[in-house]
């Protein structure tokens, strides 16, 4: 019965490592998804003189899944620090008013911040990944020892 104990909890922990991992990876894909729609939308914009209108019926006819992936998950539950998504905010609130150069200006502040975003996410995310693999494991191996 202890053995089976033992092997449940080491278990719970190494589920719970792989969870946290799992919400680093889904931050990362959101944010570089999020620089290929800013991207999509600059490239309409600077060749194409589109309305922001037109530019995202394209974007939904072309990318249904991801347009269903950002209508699902971009909320405040988001691990983005403040900067980010005021950022982001700022760019989706402001997109289609003014002119040219003042849009192209945005997206190109806006792409900056995510890309910067983005490099301290994918180091933090081997860092805390390795640390949080780690602790969980030895943290089920300690509470073992300790019912055993």
């Amino acid at each position: 019965m202890k053995i089976i104990g033992s092997f449940l909890i080491v278990l719970a922990s190494i589920i719970a490592s792989y969870f946290y991992e799992k919400s680093l990876k889904s931050n990362i894909k959101l944010a570089t998804e999020l620089i290929d729609l800013i991207n999509f939308i600059k490239s309409k914009i600077e060749y194409y003189s589109l309305s922001i209108d037109d530019i995202l019926d394209d974007y939904y006819t072309e990318n249904e899944a991801l347009i269903s992936f950002f209508d699902n998950k971009f909320d405040d539950s988001l691990n983005f620090d403040a900067n980010i998504k005021n950022d982001i905010n700022n760019f989706f609130s402001n997109i289609g008013k003014g002119y040219k150069k003042e849009q192209l200006s945005l997206c190109d502040y806006t792409i900056k911040s995510l890309d910067t975003a983005l490099d301290k996410m994918k180091t933090e995310f081997t860092k805390k990944a390795k640390v949080f693999r780690s602790l969980s494991l030895f943290m089920g191996v300690g509470c073992v020892i300790l019912l055993v």
